[in-house]
């Protein structure tokens, strides 16, 4: 399901906490480019690897979509992949 504007995605977040010396990085992704391991089978693990690099993960999500098809929903939905990078601590 999608949180949108509905309040009650907030009872729905995972929360935790990691001392930030543990981190080397976070990545953030939105749904559509998420795509790639909901949908298509492509780890999580590896998801994350390619954060560094958002164009590439992108356009391989957009790859999969015209190769393979969309289950639901739109044939490319707006996607966005960062990498937030943490020096050593």
């Amino acid at each position: 399901w999608g949180a949108g504007a509905g309040p009650e995605a907030a009872g729905q977040a995972l929360a935790g906490a990691v001392p930030v010396t543990e981190l080397r990085g976070a990545a953030l992704f939105t749904d559509g480019a998420t795509r790639l391991a909901d949908w298509y089978g492509r780890a999580w693990e590896s998801l994350v690897a390619g954060a560094a690099e958002p164009e590439k993960l992108l356009a391989e999500t957009r790859e999969q979509e015209r190769a393979r098809g969309v289950p639901h929903g739109k044939l490319h939905d707006d996607a966005t992949a960062a990498w937030v990078s943490f020096p050593p601590g």
